[in-house]
């Protein structure tokens, strides 16, 4: 199974019971706190909380530090970009951009920072079901249907498209087993030559126009009508547990704005 965004991996700690609405808020404020404070002890703290809380749920180190090599491609660009734009003093000169202390430092807490979302974004889903997370999603969004605005499908069309992303992951990675079989050359020197690059897309594209399909006819079998009201199977209270946990999350959030 291909470990990135929007795998779930069924469990019953306490973050899989964690409930959604708060699960979301939690997310919420730990984005706020990452884009007020700049500070690499701040992050590193996010992340080592994260790799603990990952630990006590059973989620495996690999599928973490999959993500790592996943994103690592976007992460070094961002990192590489702040690193050339950032004006400072400069210490030396590479292929005519001047890199400064300013622009090295910035670009490590930058490299933190954006892990910290990766990792935030990857532990919220791999420990939320579809389920919990649209109606999490549609419950703290409730207050829209007053000026009209659909929760509920909106929810839906949410939590689908974060479903996604690991079925298109696992999809390209059948193909290009695939593909390799039949002699096509995958490596790193020939991935983004044209022929070897449609030989990818291609399918790809066909397959998941295809699934996408697939999940409309289910839906129209299922009787799904968008903007009917709907009822839910399941009643979620908020537990004492999940207050604590919420409170420590608030906590970790108000003293990295108040020592950072």
């Amino acid at each position: 199974m291909v470990f990135t965004i929007g795998s779930y991996l069924p469990g019953s700690s306490i973050l899989h019971r964690f409930d959604p609405r708060l699960k979301l808020i939690s997310i919420i404020l730990i984005t706020i706190s990452v884009l007020i404070v700049q500070s690499a002890a701040a992050y590193l703290l996010l992340i080592g909380l994260m790799l603990i809380g990952a630990a006590y749920s059973k989620i495996p180190l690999k599928a973490f530090l999959s993500q790592i090599k996943l994103w690592g491609w976007l992460l070094i660009l961002t990192v590489l970009l702040h690193i050339a734009f950032t004006k400072g003093t400069p210490i030396f000169t590479i292929f005519g951009f001047d890199i400064s202390d300013e622009g090295l430092i910035g670009g490590f807490v930058f490299g933190l920072r954006f892990l910290v979302f990766i990792l935030s974004a990857f532990l919220l889903t791999i420990t939320t079901s579809p389920y919990d997370f649209a109606d999490g999603f549609s419950s703290l969004m409730r207050p829209l249907k007053i000026i009209k605005i659909p929760v509920e499908d909106l929810s839906l069309v949410i939590s689908i498209a974060f479903r996604f992303i690991p079925v298109i992951f696992e999809e390209a990675s059948d193909i290009k087993t695939a593909q390799e079989a039949r002699g096509v050359d995958f490596s790193k020197s020939s991935i983004l030559k044209p022929k070897r690059f449609i030989a990818l897309l291609v399918p790809l594209l066909y397959s998941v126009f295809r699934k996408a399909d697939d999940l409309a006819e289910a839906l129209i079998v299922r009787n799904y009508k968008p903007g009917a009201k709907r009822s839910s199977l399941y009643s979620k209270g908020i537990s004492l547990l999940d207050i604590l946990l919420f409170s420590v999350i608030i906590i970790v959030c108000l003293l990295i704005l108040l020592i950072w």
